[in-house]
Formats: C-alpha cells, structure tokens, sequence
C-alpha cells in the first residue's frame, strides 16, 4: 500500500483544482493507494468535501486564512514527519508554494516528489520579483516528476527549459455525464426561470479577478442590444459575486442575468446554454471550455485560453482587446451556426479528455510504473 499526500491551495471549494481531484480519485483504482490530500485553507463548498469523504480521501485543513508560505512549511514539514509518504504531489500554479511542497518533500526523502501545474498565472507571480525564475529552477531540481495541464503551464512552473523534462496530463472529464440532452435543456431552463425561446450565453467559474465577470458583462449588454432574447447564465460563487450583481443592475441588463450558484452536478447547467463565453485574464487549460463542448456547445473565449482546449470546430478566440461589440458579434454568429447541437463525447475521448484514461495514467506514476 503506497501513500500518496496530495497538495493544493486555499480551500476546498468549487475551483478547478479542488474538482478535478475529487474526479480524479473517484475514477482512480486505489486499492493499492492511499491518498491524504492537505490544502492550506479550510473548507468553503461542504458538498465536496463530504465526496471527498466518502470516496476514502482523507482531508487535512491547515486552517489558515489567508496565504502564507512559513505556516505551509511548517504544516508539510509536521506531516511529512509524522507519516512517512512514497508520493507527495504539488497541484498549485503557485511558484513559490510547489517550491515549498517540493523542498520539504526532498528533505524528507519522499521517494516521488511530482510537481503539477494547473495555472499560466504570470500577474501572480509578479510580486516574487527576480524570485519567479528561482523558484522555476527549484521545481525543476526538487521535483522528479514533472507534469503541467498544457504546455504553457509546465513552462510557468518550470520556465522554458525545465517545461521541456515535464509532460502533459490533460485535466480531463467525466465524459458521459456531458452529453447534450434536450430534455434535459429544456427542463433546467424551466428549473431556473429562463425561457425555453432564450438565446442563453453561459459561463461557468468563480467569482474572480482572473475570470473576467466585468468584461463578461459589458459584453453581454452589447449582446442584448443585438438580440432581445438573449439571457446570461452565470454559474460560480466568489468574492465579486455581489459586485458582478450590482454592475448588472447599473448596466440595466439584470432582469436577463442568471446567477445559478454553485452546484456538485455543473454538467446539468451546460445543456442549458446556446453558447460559452470564456473570457479569463489566463488559464492554465480551461477546463470549463473543454466541458462546455463535450456537451456540444460552440465556446467564444479570450486567446488566453491555450489551444488544448480546442476539442471541436466551435471554437473561436478573440483578444481582450477587442471591443466587447466584437465579442457580441462572435458570441451570435457562434450560436446563429450551431444548428445541430449534438454528441461530442467521442470528440472529447479522442482528444484525451476522458477522466478515466488520466486517472490509470496518473495511478501507474504513482505506482511508479509509468513516468
């Protein structure tokens, strides 16, 4: 029985990461695996950590509330010395917090130290200055196992020349769950108060700087000027969430914004939809764009996007920079072509997208069976 310590940010909440590793120890054969997972913070979405629970994923809250690189250490170094680990695995885009986990991991004679990138987050590691690129070169060394959801964020956590040792582990899906079903369409619009003739433009993320909800809004009141029926489904929760509502109200498109909140069935929102529109400042992949075609809609976003994310022909890219009018016209031609919503799951798979294929990968790395 090998022992695994998985290690993230903040809380446990609906982000990214916090999801994609329940989906992926859920899909996981971890019968000769036992997997610990400490996150710095505490706990922010209750649904999920009682999954987490109930899969056999132990959870170890720091508890601390805010970001704090000596109170991480001192918790690694206090675990690490009380169980002894065959794996710790880093899944942060933070420079200096992989750097910790790998120091203390490498120290402590951990035999698999596997350094993840999930994040490009090149405004938050401004503040570190000269730094960044020492913690690049200390995730490189430390770690002997290097892997990064698209190539641009392996070259985040590792710069250009250690992304080149690193591999690609595609933050993948649960297929199946994303196929399109227009009974089900049909049945969230009327469970959420949206009419069935709605031309409906989602997006699904927290409530963060990096997710852009400003310009999503200013974007989708030029949409409305051009389409009356248009409504905006916001799917997330965060600390811009009651700003986000009152630029709503201000920008007199309110009565056509939905904010569904938070749920443990996100697929359920996304067949809903007419069209995606993603707009983050960076991504390390975007998973979110990746779902939204699985369940066969076209995806609008900002070319921070990496083109990973690329699974079908509906997907489009524009610059930040252009004008939230252009986005408009995009975000309709998108949905006026997509006439024939349909299954894209084998697309998906094709794509290596399937949570199943990642999860057994990432199970033989820490069996050491596959590199």
């Amino acid at each position: 029985m090998k022992k695994v310590l998985l290690v993230k940010g903040a809380d446990i909440c609906y982000g990214g990461v916090s999801v994609l590793l329940y989906q992926l120890m859920k899909a996981m054969d971890r019968s000769d695996l036992q997997v610990d997972l400490y996150t710095y913070g505490g706990i922010d979405a209750k649904d999920l950590y009682d999954q987490y629970c109930e899969i056999g994923v132990n959870i170890i809250l720091g508890g601390h509330p805010n970001y704090n690189a000596k109170e991480i250490a001192a918790d690694l170094n206090r675990l690490l010395r009380e169980t002894k680990f065959d794996a710790v695995h880093s899944n942060t885009g933070r420079l200096e917090m992989t750097a910790i986990a790998m120091l203390v991991a490498f120290l402590h004679r951990v035999p698999l130290r596997l350094a993840h990138s999930h994040n490009t987050n090149p405004s938050g590691s401004a503040h570190y200055g000269p730094r960044s690129r020492l913690y690049q070169i200390a995730n490189t060394l430390l770690s002997n196992c290097k892997l990064g959801c698209s190539v641009a964020a392996s070259e985040h956590l590792f710069g250009k020349r250690g992304a080149r040792k690193a591999s690609v582990l595609k933050n993948a899906i649960d297929t199946p769950k994303y196929i399109y079903d227009p009974e089900k369409k049909r049945a969230m619009r009327e469970q959420l108060g949206i009419p069935q003739d709605a031309l409906v433009v989602g997006h699904v993320g927290r409530f963060a700087p990096q997710k852009n909800h400003d310009f999503q809004l200013d974007v989708f009141a030029e949409v409305l000027q051009r389409e009356p029926r248009a409504h905006l489904m916001l799917v997330g929760s965060g600390n811009l969430l009651e700003q986000c509502k009152e630029k709503a109200e201000r920008l007199g498109v309110a009565s056509h914004v939905t904010f569904a909140g938070t749920s443990t069935s996100v697929w359920d929102f996304y067949q809903a939809m007419d069209v995606f529109v993603f707009p983050s400042t960076y991504e390390g992949l975007g998973i979110v764009a990746v779902e939204a075609q699985a369940c066969g809609l076209p995806v609008v976003c900002a070319d921070t996007v990496p083109p990973e994310a690329q699974v079908t022909a509906a997907f489009e890219q524009l610059s930040l920079q252009d004008s939230p009018a252009r986005w408009s016209e995009a975000i309709l031609a998108a949905a006026k072509a997509n006439t024939a919503r349909g299954d894209c799951s084998e697309q998906v798979r094709a794509a290596g997208y399937d949570i199943s294929d990642s999860a057994e990968r990432l199970r033989r790395i820490y069996l050491g069976e596959q590199k």
